[in-house]
């Protein structure tokens, strides 16, 4: 322990020789483990003015150890009796430490309270299949009607249309299919039924199949013009009609050719049934399906056998359509008298209006009649 000394005061004297008696009895005792003391209250208040002011300073940085000592009076005198030993006791008080230790470090933490209002989202179901379940509606249920959509006719022209003017050669288009014995036949009938023009096509490979056709027809006629018609024929192996097509033009001996607008190329007489080919037994024939009259003239209906004989026929009459209908529906019973099975073309077809007489349109069919 360190002392600043005085020289002007001999009480520091008589300290300072206390504390060399102090330090010597010390070094005597055997040694023990150090003890931090700290000046206590009481100590410090008792002593006189000038010790009050005295102060310590450090040796190192450690606090100083000492050992229980006397405390002087200013007034008593030293003698060899031992007197009681003021010990410094350290002091209850603890230390204030500025240093924060693990536990409180770790201990510090802050509570996160969530002010947000949960609010209500849709729960999403798993459905078996990944697409779209459509909701059914009510909707308008389809009427069958009696008119189908009509096909085209088996052979048609396309050109030149009804009625046009035409000089020698003129050019035709058109749809056809030879007959059974591989043949086109392309005439022209004058107004007294004379044949103006002729000419076969012969189309043996190509049976059984519709084509265009655009043939150069040459005509040579007496008068300035005439009325004459265009006819398009295939027959089978019997000379039978299987299809006829017929156009009316007039025949020009001069000028030029003046074409109209193609008619409609739908085909006129629509059989349902019976279907081609089928056995009918019984005497009569039940023939129905849709026609669209090719003109105002009755519609005959004839059984031809391989003779080309005539063994059974009807002659009816049928409305022209109206309205949205392209065809009006019929239905017609054919009598025929047979003692054997017998294999009939089912031949359809109208007469012409106009001045020159045959027939404007003929359809067939195959059917085997029975007793």
């Amino acid at each position: 322990m360190i002392i600043k000394r005085n020289p002007t005061s001999k009480k520091k004297d008589v300290l300072l020789l206390i504390g060399w008696i102090v330090l010597s009895l010390t070094a005597c005792q055997p040694s023990r483990e150090p003890v931090t003391f700290k000046l206590p209250t009481s100590l410090t208040s008792s002593l006189p003015a000038e010790m009050a002011s005295a102060t310590l300073s450090p040796v190192s940085s450690e606090t100083i150890q000492m050992a229980p000592t006397e405390t002087p009076t200013p007034e008593s005198t030293l003698t060899d009796s031992p007197s009681p030993t003021l010990s410094l006791e350290p002091s209850e008080t603890p230390t204030p430490s500025a240093t924060l230790n693990e536990t409180e470090i770790i201990q510090a933490s802050y509570t996160l309270t969530s002010s947000l209002t949960p609010s209500r989202t849709p729960t999403i179901t798993k459905t078996r299949y990944r697409w779209v379940t459509k909701t059914p509606t009510q909707t308008a249920t389809a009427t069958a009607t009696l008119t189908p959509t009509p096909p085209f006719a088996q052979m048609r022209i396309q050109k030149p249309g009804p009625f046009s003017k035409v000089v020698s050669p003129f050019q035709i288009e058109a749809m056809v299919h030879p007959g059974e014995d591989g043949f086109v036949r392309i005439q022209i009938v004058g107004e007294d039924s004379r044949i103006i023009s002729s000419q076969v096509l012969n189309y043996t490979n190509d049976i059984k199949r519709r084509f265009w056709i655009a043939p150069k027809i040459d005509f040579s006629i007496s008068g300035v013009a005439e009325t004459a018609r265009l006819e398009l024929i295939a027959q089978d192996q019997f000379a039978r009609p299987m299809d006829i097509y017929t156009l009316d033009l007039i025949l020009l001996k001069l000028g030029k050719s003046e074409l109209t607008p193609a008619e409609i190329s739908q085909e006129p007489y629509i059989i349902r049934y019976p279907s081609a080919e089928d056995v009918v037994r019984g005497g009569s024939v039940w023939i129905s399906g849709l026609i669209r009259p090719v003109n105002a003239n009755t519609i005959t209906i004839e059984l031809l056998n391989e003779k080309n004989e005539i063994i059974g026929q009807t002659v009816f009459q049928v409305a022209p359509p109206f309205g949205d209908l392209s065809h009006t529906p019929f239905a017609i019973e054919v009598p025929y008298q047979i003692k054997e099975t017998t294999p009939v073309r089912v031949v359809i077809y109208q007469k012409s209006d106009q001045r020159i007489p045959g027939v404007a349109h003929l359809s067939s069919f195959l059917l085997t009649l029975e007793p």
